[in-house]
Formats: C-alpha cells, structure tokens, sequence
C-alpha cells in the first residue's frame, strides 16, 4: 500500500467511523415516541436504540469473515451505507411501532456491515504506533458523528416531532460519498495468502482467554454504560428538568467528553492496561455526579466525567484485545469485540430490569448506582491485579 493510498484509507476509515455511533440518534426522542405509543412497555420502546447494536453481532462477524477475501472492502462499505441511509430514513414515514423497528434492524444490518471494516483494515496494514494514533482518532470521530446525531435528533424532535427525529439521518450522505468516490480498496491478497499458510502449518486460530477476557469486559462494561442512553430521557422530562432537546445536549456532551477521553488515550497509550483501573474510576464518578444531580446542569456534568472514561476505553479496549495475538489471526478479534458490545448494549435494558425487581428499588436511577458500585469493583480488581504483576512493561502486559 502506497502512502497516498493508505492517507485516503485513513480518511474512509474516519467517514465510517463517524457512522458508528449512528444508532445514538434515536436515544434522545426515546420518551416522545414512548408517549405516541403508549401500549408498548418501556423496556421494549428502548428496542429502538438497542435492536441495531443486537443486528450487529451476527452481520459484523460475517462482514469480518468475508471482508478483504470473498468481498471487497469498498463493496461492503457502500451496501452498509445504503442499509443505513434507507434503515435511517423510512421511519419518517412510519405510524407504526414495529414497522419502525423493523427499519431499525436494516439500519443495524449497515452497522454491522461496516463497523468491523475499520479495525480490520487497521490490523492488516497498520503498525501498532500507527494503530494506537487511528485508535484515538476514531475515537474522536466516532464521538464527534454521535454529538451531530443526536443533538441534531433531540432538536428535531423537540421542534418538529419524534418522527423528524429519523430525518437526521441525512447526514449519513457525506461519508457514503468518500466512501463511493473517494476510498481504494486495500489489497489484502498477501495478509490473505499468509493467513492461508498460517492454517495449513497450524490449523485453525483459536484466540483463547487472552482476546475472550477483554470481549467478556466489553460486554460488561456496555451492559453497565447504556442506562445513559437509555433512561436519561425519562429521568430528565419526568423530573421536570428538561425537553427532548435537553436530553440531546445532555448525550452530546456525554460524547463531546469521549472525544476528549479518546485524544487523551494518544497520551497515556503507554501506560498500557494499567489504564483501566483509571478509566473505571473516571466512569464510576461520573455515575456517581449523575446519583447526586438534582437538575440539567448536574446530569450533564456527570455525563461528560463519565463521556472521558468511555473514550478512553473505547481506543483503550482495542489496542489491549488486537495487540494479545499474532497479526495473523488479529482482525478477527474486531468482530468478536464488536459482537461482545452489541450483546452487552442490547441486553443492558433486561439486566438492569431484573436487578431492579430482583432488590426491589423503584427508584429511577438505580441503574445507574448498580453500574457505578461495579465499575468501582473493577477498578480495584484491575489494580489489585497489576499490583500483583509488578513493574512489568505496558507492552508486555498488552502481549500477554
């Protein structure tokens, strides 16, 4: 790959990854729609913003398993776009609740088409320096297309309805058109004619604890984040403290924080896993700030403390998984996060609703108090456990 070739790599892969967090633009119309449709119980209504993540698994993984060998990078990326471009905006038009969600799950069949195209392209072509820089650049866009989203989303809804929420999905156009006219396709015969020969000498890769661990993580911690997208809405318009529009500033702020958390990781890449317990504090106090507002301004001020530790995780995570095995079976590792997320966002509302009824609180935010009690347990587990290790080095610890 020539340097020209990988700079118009770099700049598809920042259009796909401003996508990602599409979904997102949904969250903050969430309460609106829940009132236009009254007979459909809360827990379901939060469908809406989790079914894609849910889609995502099963697509991601087959994208990842054919991207670069049986299809071509930019031919994937330019169906994923029309998935997501059509998913996004037939609901405009929709009077029914399942006939949304069900565009919602063409919408999720796009993510999950082109969310795991990035990292792949990254773990075939790029050193680990370079990955660590794209990490927190996608990081920073991926944060930066979820802040458009949704305060464009809460916006629109609070002005024009809950329907012309969907409308937002408009800009999805500027990174279909990189991406159709602007993107080469990355030629990944020799990674492939290397896997190839891996196979034949060593059989099939088997990623063992070292990946499953950091997916197992994942999992956790988007089973423990998403209570932030999913019952902010109702807390700040039950409580008085605010519109839809007010729900869409507080989730662009919380994102406008993990586009700092994801440039700060540029600088505390060296530190290596011994970022985590950091991390899990910074999320833990800004759980905590969220338990203790009493109004808008306090909820958006703990939603961009705990915005700082999402981004770090998010540019963290992949750098700490992709770096545990040998390049060859690296790519791999993408889907498998990415499965791990959406498994964890999709299920979040169940969970925590189960542990509401299983301690038997009604209090609105307890949610957030079980995610912050566990994201403190993690911090210190994850101390404790580097503790235990000594002064080893960051890279050894991320090769282990």
């Amino acid at each position: 790959m020539t340097k020209q070739e990988k700079s118009k790599i770099i700049v598809a892969i920042l259009a796909m990854e401003f996508t990602s967090l599409a979904m997102s633009a949904v969250s903050p119309a969430l309460a609106d729609i829940g009132e236009a449709f009254p007979e459909i119980p809360q827990m379901f209504m939060s469908m809406l913003s989790t079914m894609p993540a849910l889609i995502c698994m099963p697509v991601g993984i087959y994208s990842n398993q054919i991207a670069g060998r049986k299809a071509g990078f930019c031919t994937l990326a330019r169906l994923a776009m029309l998935c997501m471009l059509i998913g996004g905006l037939a609901p405009v038009f929709c009077t029914n609740f399942y006939s949304i969600l069900a565009w919602r799950i063409l919408f999720g069949v796009g993510m999950g088409l082109i969310q795991p195209l990035g990292g792949t392209i990254i773990f075939m072509f790029f050193e680990k320096r370079e990955a660590e820089l794209q990490s927190s650049n996608d990081t920073i866009f991926n944060n930066i297309g979820a802040i458009l989203f949704q305060l464009g989303g809460g916006i629109l809804c609070a002005s024009f309805g809950w329907s012309a929420t969907f409308l937002i999905y408009i800009l999805l156009v500027p990174s279909f058109l990189i991406i159709y006219f602007y993107m080469p396709e990355p030629d990944a015969s020799g990674f492939v004619a290397e896997e190839q020969r891996r196979k034949k000498e060593q059989g099939r890769a088997r990623y063992g604890w070292r990946v499953w661990k950091w997916c197992i993580l994942y999992f956790v911690f988007c089973v423990l984040f998403y209570p932030l997208v999913t019952d902010s809405s109702v807390i700040i318009l039950s409580n008085g403290y605010g519109t839809a529009a007010g729900v869409s500033v507080m989730l662009t702020l919380f994102t406008l924080g993990g586009v700092v958390g994801g440039y700060l990781f540029r600088y505390g890449d060296r530190l290596g896993n011994r970022i985590f317990p950091l991390i899990f504090l910074i999320c833990a106090a800004g759980f905590g700030i969220i338990l203790r507002a009493k109004g808008l301004v306090g909820m958006i001020a703990g939603a961009v403390v705990f915005g700082i530790g999402y981004g770090l995780f998010m540019a963290g995570i992949m750098i700490a998984a992709g770096y545990a095995v040998p390049q060859a079976i690296r790519p791999g590792v993408t889907a498998r996060l990415l499965a791990s997320a959406g498994l964890g966002e999709f299920l979040s509302s169940f969970i925590m609703a189960a542990a509401v009824k299983l301690f038997g609180c009604t209090y609105e935010r307890f949610p957030f108090f079980i995610s912050m009690v566990i994201y403190l347990l993690l911090a210190a587990g994850f101390f404790a456990a580097y503790l235990g290790k000594g002064n080893g080095s960051a890279d050894d610890e991320i090769a282990a």
